[in-house]
């Protein structure tokens, strides 16, 4: 009856215990490294997982000790998502009427129309895909209007002004859709 025990890489077929010296079967007794499997041993029960799954696991405890973990807005109270929508919405009218109401000549102007463009892309972005968001009245004044406001500076550059009639139409835009939000739509 020959018996094979294994250390990692160290194996050695031996027919008794009295063939390998004592330092050899110290370093092949039964511990805990993980060679071809690892031995998962509770009080009723052995389970035996491979590499691959230990790997595993321990990758997955690792990453969910280093990674930063998010707010939990739901359930801890955090605002709404018509909150929220009511709020950035709300800063976007006012970014528009501070950026078109600027003077050909401000120096902050450059920099105004830069900040719109982003704070645009990243609010229709955000919400477009929303359902419930992308039907209101808000939704689409806001939208027509940073669409208005982006193609006249796509098209005639930054330094051209705004005419009048396109002005009147954003202003107006703009007032109906502060008046939509005021009124939860």
């Amino acid at each position: 009856m020959a018996q094979t025990l294994s250390a990692c890489a160290l194996k050695v077929n031996l027919t008794s215990k009295q063939a390998a010296p004592r330092s050899l079967r110290a370093a092949c007794a039964p511990r805990a490294v993980a060679c071809k499997t690892a031995t998962v041993c509770t009080l009723e029960s052995k389970a035996t997982i491979g590499r691959r799954e230990a790997t595993t696991a321990g990758f997955a405890a690792l990453t969910a000790l280093v990674l930063p973990v998010g707010e939990a807005e739901a359930l801890f109270g955090g605002k709404s998502r018509e909150e929220r929508y009511t709020e950035e919405t709300q800063a976007a009218i006012d970014q528009i009427n501070y950026t078109i109401g600027l003077a050909k000549t401000d120096p902050a102007r450059p920099q105004a129309i830069k900040d719109l463009k982003n704070t645009a892309n990243d609010w229709v972005s955000r919400y477009r895909r929303d359902d419930k968001i992308g039907g209101r009245p808000s939704y689409g004044y806001v939208y027509s209007v940073f669409n208005a406001v982006q193609g006249h500076y796509n098209n005639f550059g930054t330094k051209a002004p705004i005419p009048k009639k396109r002005a009147a139409r954003i202003v107006k835009e703009l007032k109906d859709a502060e008046l939509a939000l005021s009124r939860g739509r």
